[in-house]
């Protein structure tokens, strides 16, 4: 493969999404349903995958204030615009809100999991007064693989979508390292789009309390003299702010990465941030951008789509650190050598679904990425054949792929029972 196809890659896997892309996806395809239907739903049956459950049942809906797949299948049943993909619940307002939450009060919103069902899965059965419909997903957010009308089947077929997304897995880092050199910057200027957006929702995290508020409480103390505004300290606040505004269901984009917001985001902040603290030129840093969000669509093509393991702690964080290398000139070496180090820290960092508390892990996440760039600095690297860290960091990778699936496919199932008593416990109150 040459240039050509990994860009086409990276921007096929660099998507638009408004809220937590869980809920965005079920929206969607819950649209796409009643769109076949021609008529008023009465009815939406959603059977998901236990990781898509998982990661919608505690992140807050745009537009809705409220919580979990229900409320976005039902926005998604009234808004009707599945040409939006998963930008669906950016126009919500407090007329779609008021007739979901008529469906959810007629009981018209079904919302099940299948067990032992992993990765993305999302089906929607939907039914009107003289049509019945389906729609699955399968693979990535946005993959249709099958429509039904009245027992007409419209499409049936595994898009090509899933085989591109897989064909990453076939560089090594090197060559991928390799290949970003060689990018120009006519080619990248798609990724400006990507700064922007995800910029504005770090701002509007560090200017405003939402969430856990951890962006917007670390920015005051740098105000107050309390930490120091750094490098650091700043790549921090901006991106816990943006995914404090992202889990607290702020109506604004984001630019997601292999199918997850907070990935697209901590893949780009601390990048970002990095570029304006180290000033450099345009294209070093383009390119180092789009090399966080190649390393991590590398990394998730081997520990899968959704996992037990926290793809924004873990995979964005080994993006981030291997972009922010690039920036301080570290070389091939430098680079490798920082992803080593990420990956013997915090490479166990498990997946407990979206929430506000997303915020704390890339508060972690970000922290550890420039400490173990700075640590390759000075060629300090964690021993090889050390854990489950190999003598190259593409067998690491395949070695972590192995943890996540199949070792950790048991831990997803406990935390998802865990995280179904915690919600019952809550109703109780």
């Amino acid at each position: 493969m040459g240039c050509k196809e990994l860009l086409n890659i990276l921007k096929s896997e660099l998507k638009l999404a408004t809220g937590c892309t869980e809920p965005a996806g079920v929206a969607f395809a819950t649209a796409k349903a009643v769109e076949l239907l021609g008529e008023e739903v009465l009815k939406v049956k959603v059977t998901v995958s236990t990781n898509v459950f998982k990661n919608g049942m505690g992140v807050y809906v745009p537009g809705a204030d409220n919580k979990g797949l229900e409320y976005a299948a039902a926005l998604g049943a009234v808004v009707v615009k599945p040409e939006l993909e998963l930008g669906i619940l950016e126009d919500v307002d407090g007329e779609y809100t008021k007739r979901a939450l008529t469906l959810i009060k007629k009981g018209a919103v079904d919302i099940t999991y299948l067990s032992g069902c992993p990765g993305v899965y999302i089906k929607v059965e939907a039914e009107s007064l003289n049509h019945e419909s389906t729609v699955i997903i399968k693979g990535n957010h946005t993959n249709i693989i099958y429509l039904e009308v009245d027992g007409k089947i419209l499409k049936d077929e595994v898009n090509e979508d899933k085989r591109q997304e897989e064909k990453i897995k076939d560089w090594a880092i090197k060559d991928i390292i390799d290949t970003v050199n060689k990018f120009s910057e006519k080619e990248l200027l798609f990724l400006k789009e990507v700064i922007k957006i995800n910029a504005d929702i770090a701002q509007k995290g560090l200017n405003e309390k939402w969430g856990l508020g951890i962006g917007f409480t670390l920015n005051e103390m740098y105000t107050r003299g309390i930490l120091n505004k750094d490098m650091v300290n700043t790549a921090k606040a901006w991106t816990a702010g943006a995914i404090d505004a992202r889990m607290a269901g702020v109506k604004m984009p984001v630019i997601s990465c292999g199918g997850s917001g907070n990935q697209g985001l901590m893949a780009s902040i601390p990048v970002i941030v990095a570029s304006e603290y180290l000033k450099v030129d345009e294209i070093s840093f383009l390119r180092a951008l789009a090399l966080s969000f190649l390393i991590t669509l590398y990394i998730k093509s081997h520990i899968g789509r959704l996992s037990a393991l926290c793809g924004c702690a873990v995979a964005s964080c080994m993006g981030s650190g291997a972009g922010i290398a690039y920036l301080m000139n570290l070389g091939e070496k430098g680079i490798i050598e920082a992803m080593q180090n990420i990956m013997g820290s915090i490479s166990g960092i498990i997946c407990d679904g979206a929430k506000p508390g997303c915020s704390l892990k890339a508060l972690i996440a970000v922290e550890t990425a420039f400490q173990m760039v700075f640590l390759a600095k000075y060629n300090i690297m964690i021993e090889p054949f050390s854990g489950i860290v190999s003598g190259d960091v593409e067998e690491t990778i395949k070695n972590l792929g192995r943890v996540a699936i199949p070792g950790m496919e048991e831990t997803d199932l406990t935390i998802l029972e865990i995280m179904l008593k915690n919600r019952s416990e809550i109703i109780n109150i």
